[in-house]
């Protein structure tokens, strides 16, 4: 039995307008307080979502919350455009006791992760901006 909540973030990359961060860190806060400890799984991406969630474990950390962090960045140079898919299919192959999506318009990777972690009947929350 593990001793953390598997958490797996998926993020738009263009979760940058004002506001973004803050919809993110609330939800993982609120994810925290009724969970404890996580295991924050995500892509690793450097701006946009992942970047948001990065930074709430940084924060959360200074706060003294038991957040580790596991992350997977897209293997681009080796497979191209389907390094994505790819990754998202593998971190949620890896097992996640939930996920939480932020998704846009724009944002083809996270809906699609959302829409496979419904279909494995993993529990989602899934925000559209």
């Amino acid at each position: 039995m593990r001793d953390r909540f598997r958490l797996l973030y998926t993020g738009a990359r263009d979760l940058d307008r004002p506001g973004d961060r803050d919809t993110i860190w609330a939800d993982l806060d609120g994810i925290y307080a009724r969970r404890g400890p996580l295991l924050l799984v995500h892509g690793s991406c450097s701006r946009g979502g992942d970047a948001h969630a990065e930074a709430w474990r940084a924060h959360a950390a200074e706060r003294g919350l038991d957040v580790a962090i596991e992350r997977h960045p897209a293997p681009w140079s080796a497979l191209g455009r389907a390094a994505g898919p790819y990754r998202d299919g593998y971190m949620l192959g890896r097992g996640a006791d939930g996920v939480l999506a932020h998704v846009t318009a724009a944002s083809q990777g996270a809906r699609n992760t959302a829409a496979y972690a419904q279909h494995l009947g993993i529990p989602l929350i899934r925000r559209q901006r």
